[in-house]
């Protein structure tokens, strides 16, 4: 069971690091508040992943680095 963690580690880094999809559209279905930011119903979304699982505020200054212990915790 003990390998399986770790191998289940090492699949999702490599999924953070080389996301199977760039990204991925989203429509509104009701007005949102995000911050200071306001999406009207309606409108779409561009999701970034791979800025997402490349941003150093979310992954810390080491997010170009193979890591597999970021997800020890789950």
């Amino acid at each position: 069971m003990a390998k399986l963690k770790t191998i289940t580690m090492i699949i999702n880094e490599t999924l953070r690091l080389c996301p199977p999809i760039s990204g991925m559209i989203r429509k509104v279905g009701r007005e949102v508040r995000l911050g200071t930011l306001v999406l009207p119903t309606h409108s779409r979304v561009d999701m970034r992943i791979i800025a997402l699982h490349h941003d150093p505020d979310l992954w810390g200054d080491d997010v170009d680095l193979f890591k597999p212990e970021r997800f020890a915790e789950g």
